[in-house]
């Protein structure tokens, strides 16, 4: 079947495009690839038509790795979700033959998977490739009473012992980097005692992501008298809701703000329309997978797909003798 491609699709009408794509999330969005692309050479969206009719497009960052040494390209930016966007579900042969098309031009490439979407949407595994299995955590957004339900016992105490301690619960939709005064000094001291840096931002960051994505984020904010005790950052998008940055105080676990700030929200979420809370992947941190789970959050599988020429596999194997020697990370502490 013969396939079109336009590698130059405009970041409007990418956008627009989303908002056909029921599985589409806040990662696929125009916004969330500008926050995150300072550190690559170009962000690009081609679209693929099919004479069937059939359409999709392929967000992804373009970025320089190994000190300049080749160029990979990304359908996906820090981790969060990609591959292949469409309205309907596409055939395997379809996704495999958008990607060929891509590899030629890319041939070191990765694609991130979408747990939300009808169809396989990353490439089938050649020679050449690796496909990395993993899951994120999904909770169903019921009404207040029902969603206290499906969490367990302790949680629900700990959200009635919160309500108790009379939080002020604010909601900001559509924060702008005006707002990164309120919740910054509270998350850096939140960063603070964790023991991996990596995933650390500073207040730069936030700044352009809220330049960038305000319009599709809410900021929950939790405060004890003038205080602010703990703070949420979710995307929305279509009727997903995508946990995006959380912190809390010193206080956190006496006055239990941070279930507050999971069933509090998730009540304004069901009020406005929300129906599936993406509390994110966790890796191997047990605790925080458990953690989740407490609420009623369930796995659901996703994967990511590397494809690597032999520069790029060359390379990836020197860096990874250099590393071994290195320290380990003990564990990610927070969110």
């Amino acid at each position: 079947m013969k396939l079109a491609i336009d590698w130059q699709f405009s970041e409007p009408d990418w956008a627009n495009y989303l908002e056909d794509c029921p599985h589409a999330t806040i990662f696929h969005h125009p916004g969330w690839y500008r926050s995150h692309s300072e550190e690559h050479e170009a962000i690009l969206c081609p679209q693929f038509q099919w004479e069937d009719g059939s359409h999709a497009i392929l967000p992804m960052l373009i970025r320089p790795k190994y000190k300049g040494l080749l160029r990979e390209a990304s359908a996906g930016a820090q981790n969060g979700y990609g591959g292949l966007v469409s309205p309907w579900a596409l055939t395997p042969e379809q996704v495999d033959e958008a990607y060929a098309v891509v590899r030629k031009r890319f041939p070191n490439f990765r694609a991130y998977g979408n747990p939300f979407e009808a169809f396989v949407n990353t490439p089938s595994v050649g020679p050449d490739a690796k496909r990395l299995e993993a899951s994120t955590q999904v909770l169903p957004i019921l009404e207040p009473e029902a969603q206290r339900k499906l969490m367990n016992d302790t949680q629900q105490k700990h959200c009635k012992r919160a309500e108790k301690h009379g939080f002020r619960f604010e909601v900001i939709q559509g924060p702008t980097p005006a707002h990164v005064g309120i919740f910054y000094d509270l998350y850096e001291a939140h960063s603070a005692t964790w023991s991996y840096r990596r995933w650390v931002r500073d207040r730069r960051y936030f700044e352009h992501l809220l330049s960038n994505l305000g319009p599709h984020l809410v900021l929950f904010l939790a405060w004890s008298e003038d205080r602010l005790s703990g703070f949420r950052m979710v995307g929305c998008f279509g009727r997903l809701v995508t946990d995006l940055y959380l912190a809390t105080g010193k206080d956190a676990s006496k006055s239990h703000v941070g279930p507050y700030l999971i069933e509090r929200p998730l009540e304004w979420c069901h009020a406005h329309g929300y129906r599936l809370f993406d509390f994110m992947p966790s890796g191997s941190l047990e605790g925080v997978i458990t953690y989740k789970a407490s609420f009623g959050a369930r796995p659901l599988p996703l994967a990511e797909v590397i494809h690597e020429n032999r520069v790029g596999h060359a390379l990836a194997c020197v860096r990874a003798l250099a590393k071994r020697d290195a320290p380990y990370p003990m564990k990610l502490v927070g969110h």
